[in-house]
């Protein structure tokens, strides 16, 4: 009995630990599949079946890893007089499916590459992170603390690039998100997802008010 219950303990904890990351993707995808039907129910939103081309999966995250890479519950609508495409992206890595709540917005004119992450890029400690070129920082502690702000065509300080509104409203978003700005598309995305459209919503705001008040804004050349 002595050695019985060791191995018992032993079975019951690796179970909890190979059970636990798929109840985490079960609740959140469930999670997802409720943000869709929120944000058709109480923002308007409709179904858009074929997202690709807007939302443009890439080698740059959260798309750069794994395999099985899928764009489910996909929806489109307008927040804060932007276009916005909703989906929820999913891929296996290491055994293990991992999920991520995903949203394009449409910006009017083309803006300088910016990119803001909360937090780890991935949702597993697994993968190899490369940041990408131009770390700045703003001055802020709480800010520089949590999060991590790329400007890769620029070589000035981070105050000088992301104005102070802008880093306010990503201070005080209650659901941190990582955001990146590359011409006329901001792709935001979080680990999990969004718990609801208020959040979601929340989330477009602050983006938007990034997009606003960057003190470089107009410097890129607008389309035709």
């Amino acid at each position: 009995m002595q050695i019985v219950f060791p191995i018992i303990g032993y079975l019951c904890l690796a179970t909890l630990v190979l059970a636990s990351p798929q109840h985490r993707f079960r609740r959140s995808r469930r999670g997802a599949a409720d943000l869709a039907r929120d944000l058709k129910d109480r923002h308007g939103f409709v179904e858009a079946p074929d997202v690709e081309h807007v939302l443009k999966p890439t080698r740059q995250p959260p798309f750069h890893y794994g395999t099985e890479h899928r764009l489910i519950n996909a929806v489109t609508g307008a927040m804060h007089d932007m276009p916005v495409t909703s989906a929820t992206f999913t891929c296996r890595y290491n055994g293990s499916t991992h999920l991520y709540g995903v949203a394009s917005l449409t910006l009017a004119h083309p803006a300088e590459r910016l990119e803001v992450r909360a937090g780890a890029a991935f949702a597993t400690a697994w993968v190899i992170d490369t940041p990408p070129p131009g770390r700045v920082q703003v001055g802020c502690h709480p800010f520089d603390d949590h999060f991590e702000l790329y400007t890769p065509a620029r070589e000035t300080g981070g105050a000088a690039v992301l104005a102070r509104a802008g880093v306010t409203a990503l201070e005080r978003v209650a659901e941190p998100f990582s955001m990146r700005i590359e011409g006329m598309q901001v792709l935001l995305w979080r680990a999990e997802g969004w718990s609801s459209s208020e959040s979601l919503a929340a989330a477009v705001a602050a983006a938007a008010t990034v997009v606003d008040t960057m003190a470089w804004r107009g410097s890129v050349p607008q389309a035709g």
